[in-house]
């Protein structure tokens, strides 16, 4: 029997910019900023685009950009406190979403108590056994050379223990699972949207990424068509972390189009969940036309994608496949393999 997990559409949230909160953790004598309850506001939204889960990013107190954690057992202020991720949690629940939250258990911030201990008590002390050491150097090694981030050794058994508290706590409180690596959008890289040389392929990248295998993740603004780069500077993600506006009524007109075609293909995934366990083929390639094939037994999608200037006529079988999916709603070609320029069309069994 497959689990819950296996037919969840994520909707991604970087909690620290969605909110709007300040880019450092305020001074412990102010008050509770409670931005997480804005994102209750959001889940009718989400779940109209089709997504059953809220992928939270960091919500836990940190130094800066929420990587950089300090507590892992305390809701960062600037987003509220534990009563607030409750009250997330319960809203979620009762739409019929669950919320799984990003590990970031790899590094934490210079000001971690276990970190803090290390440097007073020296490399000989119990917590300098919590952190890597650079080969090298004999320093402390850090995330990528980002000296706010210390790396922690999971070779070290109260490391280890530490992570159980610590992803058991938070699922005692409602939270469905743990993210340990990123998805294909998220905070840390450019936009799809400034990414493409062709804003004619959005729906090509959504074609694919939501008929291939795996679990589809949603970054929040993709749906709306956000554009962002990342820049190697300081303050160079802002770009990709925007903040959203109270409610949906205030974003954008230009990309409610982007959030239907999303609601679409979502939909489309939706109604054949076993492309979770698929195998991915390439029965068809050219420089400007790929036709990608997804099969689970005798089930099958083809997903046929045109970047040309002209229409291309794909030399597949289609026999036993009909028309799901093509960028006009609802329209149904009567030569399924001929894909106009700049189009796509995708049929499942």
């Amino acid at each position: 029997m497959a689990s819950w997990a296996e037919h969840a559409i994520w909707w991604q949230v970087y909690p620290l910019g969605f909110t709007g909160a300040e880019k450092a953790a305020p001074a412990t004598d102010e008050p509770v900023r409670h931005r997480l309850r804005q994102l209750a506001g959001w889940l009718d939204y989400a779940v109209e685009l089709g997504c059953s889960g809220l992928l939270l990013g960091p919500v836990f107190a940190a130094e800066t950009h929420g990587y950089d954690t300090v507590d892992h057992f305390e809701i960062d202020r600037r987003l509220g406190d534990q009563a607030d991720f409750d009250h997330l949690v319960a809203e979620a629940a009762a739409r019929g979403m669950r919320i799984v939250l990003d590990g970031v258990f790899n590094h934490v911030g210079r000001s971690f108590p276990a970190f803090q201990a290390a440097l007073a008590g020296g490399p000989a002390s119990p917590a300098a056994r919590w952190f890597r050491r650079d080969a090298g150097s004999g320093e402390y090694a850090t995330f990528e050379g980002h000296h706010q981030l210390v790396v922690l050794d999971h070779e070290e058994p109260e490391v280890l223990s530490y992570v159980t508290q610590v992803m058991t706590h938070w699922l005692d409180r409602g939270a469905a699972g743990w993210r340990l690596d990123a998805a294909v959008g998220n905070h840390d890289v450019t936009r799809l949207a400034s990414r493409l040389t062709d804003e004619r392929h959005v729906g090509h990248a959504l074609a694919v990424l939501l008929t291939v295998g795996g679990i589809p993740s949603i970054y929040y603004g993709d749906e709306q068509g956000f554009g962002g780069v990342k820049e190697q500077r300081a303050g160079g993600d802002d770009e990709i972390r925007p903040a959203f506006p109270a409610s949906p009524a205030g974003l954008p007109p230009g990309g409610w189009p982007v959030y239907r075609l999303h609601q679409r293909l979502i939909g489309l995934r939706r109604r054949h969940p076993w492309l979770v366990r698929a195998r991915t083929t390439v029965p068809h390639l050219t420089n400007q036309a790929i036709a990608v094939q997804a099969a689970a037994g005798e089930a099958a999608v083809l997903v046929l994608l045109n970047a040309g200037d002209e229409p291309f006529r794909f030399p597949v079988d289609v026999a036993g496949l009909t028309v799901a999916e093509t960028p006009d709603p609802g329209a149904r070609p009567g030569d399924p393999v001929l894909v106009p320029a700049h189009s796509w069309v995708i049929l499942g069994t």
